[in-house]
């Protein structure tokens, strides 16, 4: 599942203004892609912890599988 480039995305899924949060994507295969569980996590500002600076896939096996396939094909 690939996030779409058409929409103006490249390495997140969101436009981003001045509340907004990335989500950003993992490259595989030189394509941004969501992970295949569907799952993302939040990163906070260590200096305060209430800012929220993008949220991140949760990759899983199959992820890694898929980036190594890729890998190895390169």
């Amino acid at each position: 599942m690939t996030m779409s480039r058409a929409a103006g995305q490249d390495r997140s899924d969101t436009t981003v203004g001045p509340t907004e949060v990335r989500t950003y994507g993992l490259f595989i295969a030189g394509e941004w892609v969501a992970s295949t569980s569907g799952r993302t996590f939040e990163s906070h500002d260590p200096a305060d912890a209430r800012e929220v600076v993008g949220r991140f896939q949760v990759g899983t096996a199959a992820d890694v599988a898929m980036a190594v396939r890729a890998a190895e094909a390169a």
